[in-house]
């Protein structure tokens, strides 16, 4: 006997949170993992660096918001 479940929720791609201090090799290791299971990986910080360089608008907002010192933790 074979049956199919029909689901109409949508699907959702697997996602990794890696957390540790800085200088822990978070980045290193989520990129080793995405390349050997082949996820993408994907990087807030140098997203929105890349929206800095690019001077776009969204740049812009970010940039000002941590030149007032409300991304504390941000690193660029």
């Amino acid at each position: 006997m074979q049956f199919k479940i029909k689901n109409n929720t949508p699907r959702t791609s697997a996602r990794i949170l890696i957390m540790g201090p800085p200088g822990s090799g978070r980045s290193t290791i989520a990129k080793n993992l995405c390349n050997k299971y082949k996820f993408v990986y994907l990087s807030t910080t140098e997203l929105i660096c890349d929206q800095i360089n690019k001077r776009s608008e969204i740049g812009k907002i970010s940039h000002n918001l941590i030149t007032k010192g409300e991304l504390s933790n941000f690193y660029f």
